[in-house]
């Protein structure tokens, strides 16, 4: 029977409260998924009983609580390879090193685990600039003061054009 005051079962409002990451890392993008009782159905329909997923999410709880217990394990040793590289390495090459030592695993999985534990490579590419004003150049005034709202049809247009060729050789 639900109560009033949440619409969820008793067994679904005893799991509501997650138990703290364990190993003190942060949260996962599995556990900050909402649980199925949260969902757009639990709105549409309030006082029903939850579907049966909230009991097959519930019933997974151990293994998304090992699989988080075996992400803090692969993080710090994908953070000692990537230590052991001055920080150079990203998703590739550690996947490599992590084959290279005998383990067998997933990019998507050292991709994700990479980017739930905030462990970012060197990004050695340089920054394209495709437009260089020219020093003697007045910027042009902003006549709508940034506001790109017509009151009426027809009386606002707005365009962007960086090259507009002028002739054979000339740019604009």
């Amino acid at each position: 029977m639900c109560t009033p005051e949440t619409n969820l079962p008793p067994l679904a409002q005893a799991a509501s409260a997650r138990p703290p990451c364990p190993a003190g890392c942060r949260i996962t993008a599995l556990d900050a998924r909402a649980p199925p009782w949260e969902s757009g159905r639990a709105r549409l329909w309030p006082g029903l009983a939850p579907p049966l997923s909230v009991y097959r999410w519930l019933a997974g709880a151990d293994a998304r609580a090992s699989r988080a217990r075996a992400d803090v394990e692969f993080a710090e040793r994908i953070a000692q390879i990537h230590q052991e590289s001055d920080g150079a390495y990203r998703a590739p090459r550690v996947t490599a090193e992590l084959k290279d030592s005998g383990l067998r695993v997933n990019h998507k999985r050292v991709e994700r685990v990479l980017r739930t534990f905030h462990i970012v490579g060197l990004h050695l590419r340089k920054k394209v600039r495709t437009t260089i004003p020219e020093p003697w150049a007045t910027p042009v005034p902003d006549l709508l003061q940034r506001d790109f709202t017509a009151q009426v049809p027809n009386t606002k247009y707005v365009g962007d054009i960086t090259y507009l060729p002028v002739g054979t050789s000339h740019f604009l």
